[in-house]
């Protein structure tokens, strides 16, 4: 079997992957691609770290070429045509390994932040709890609760109970008095519903969270039809 693909060989180390039987083969019989196998693999570790990683002077090549030499002629598994006279062409390869090998490796690293992003819970750990309330109703229970995250507050709503109609539930937070009111948004039943509360509003002022049942009549106004409500406790 010829030498193995140096994209064979980045993706073997950047991966983790295992080889194929012909490749595990030559690589138990040929030293050199056992070389760059290793070199690949310590420039993926090393940024696994969190290292920095830079391109050697000279003298690091050198040294690294003469080492490799030297465990060549001690291994009686090596070919032949691995002589000290391949250090400079194999010196070579590994300067273009390497950067390839770092790109590879940061496309991994990158790859596995996404996933963990999206598999992260919707209520990050920096998020603090600032406020509370239980909700009831003719025929419905909730629980609503305030976070604050990144100077900004959500409300977060969960109802049980509410029966679809022809209509929609919107979400409010009203005065004591029920006299002036603000619009969040839409509450979908049965599930976690998070509304952003407008900056500036003093919660302390309109701690009243309503849910009302408004028509689809294009009347942005509340229809005085509340399912449920409660006071949050700050």
């Amino acid at each position: 079997m010829r030498h193995c693909d140096e994209a064979r060989l980045i993706a073997l180390a950047a991966e983790d992957a295992t080889p194929e039987p012909a490749e595990a083969e030559h690589l138990a019989e040929c030293a050199r691609c056992r070389a760059d196998l290793a070199v690949v693999r310590i420039a993926r570790d090393g940024l696994a770290r969190g290292e920095r990683l830079e391109v050697p002077p000279e003298r690091v090549w050198s040294a690294i070429a003469a080492d490799i030499a030297a465990d060549i002629a001690d291994d009686p598994a090596a070919e032949s045509d691995h002589s000290a006279d391949e250090r400079a062409p194999q010196v070579g390869r590994w300067r273009r390994l390497v950067p390839l090998a770092v790109a590879a490796a940061v496309g991994a690293l990158v790859g596995a932040a996404v996933t963990a992003a999206l598999s992260w819970s919707p209520r990050p750990p920096d998020a603090q709890a600032i406020a509370a309330a239980r909700l009831a109703g003719p025929a419905a229970t909730g629980s609503v609760r305030v976070v604050s995250q990144d100077d900004r507050r959500f409300l977060h709503v969960k109802a049980e109970g509410l029966a679809p109609g022809s209509g929609y539930f919107e979400v409010w937070l009203l005065d004591a008095e029920g006299k002036r009111m603000y619009a969040l948004g839409v509450l979908t039943p049965g599930v976690d519903t998070r509304l952003a509360i407008p900056a500036g509003l003093p919660l302390e002022e309109f701690a009243v969270v309503d849910v009302s049942l408004q028509a689809f009549n294009g009347d942005p106004a509340h229809s005085k039809n509340s399912v449920l409500r409660g006071t949050l406790t700050l």
